[in-house]
């Protein structure tokens, strides 16, 4: 279903699938799905903003690769190459800083596995992966227009996030829902009635600290 919607909103303005996101996106809340950067368009899916979609994204890619390191299935992997798309489509800095963290767990645990006994061909599947992922960035690199606009998206995504309107909106939230948790004496205002881009503040503007220990 994930992969599905991914296909159908990169032609969001083809007939067909104009019918069914207009079914799905019946949110009253304002959709984001005409954003670009670098001139490039965004993919959300079926999500209301490409950082769900691609966050969403990089938890399906884990998964999927970690069964096919297991089972060698070539469903799982053809699965993971195109979730591996559906991220780079998302161009989302959430998605981005998780697909490093995940890729950078596999390769640790693969270096921690070859200094101690244990060793296994799932271990070196990952870290075959993670160099050859590794090699592609940087051949890709060498590319003028592939540089171009990998520089132009990381300082629209790092460099400059927290000065953009998506990065003041969102300490915004994160603000206010601190003040939310401070002002009612550590017990939040109520569950759902605080918006955060923080799930630790969140939980704390909204359940406050009991409810966020037994989250």
């Amino acid at each position: 279903v994930h992969l599905f919607f991914a296909i159908v909103s990169v032609f969001p303005t083809f007939p067909p699938t104009e019918a069914i996101l207009e079914f799905i996106r019946t949110a009253n809340y304002d959709i984001h799905a005409h954003h670009t950067i670098a001139g490039a368009p965004r993919i959300i899916g079926s999500y209301p903003e490409p950082a769900a979609f691609g966050a969403v994204s990089v938890g399906l890619f884990a998964w999927n690769f970690a069964r096919f390191m297991q089972t060698r299935g070539i469903w799982h992997l053809g699965a993971s190459l195109f979730l591996i798309l559906c991220i780079g489509a998302s161009l989302s800095t959430t998605a981005f800083a998780s697909l490093f963290l995940v890729v950078a767990l596999w390769g640790l645990h693969s270096v921690y596995s070859i200094v101690r006994p244990g060793l296994s061909s799932d271990h070196v599947t990952a870290m075959v992966f993670v160099v050859l992922a590794a090699i592609g960035l940087v051949v890709l690199f060498f590319v003028e227009p592939v540089r171009l606009f990998a520089i132009e998206s990381y300082e629209t995504l790092f460099s400059t996030k927290l000065t953009s309107d998506s990065g003041v909106e969102r300490g915004a939230w994160n603000t206010q829902s601190l003040r939310n948790f401070i002002d009612t004496n550590g017990l939040g205002v109520g569950l759902g009635s605080a918006r955060a881009s923080s799930l630790a503040l969140a939980l704390l503007g909204n359940v406050g600290a009991i409810g966020t220990i037994l989250y």
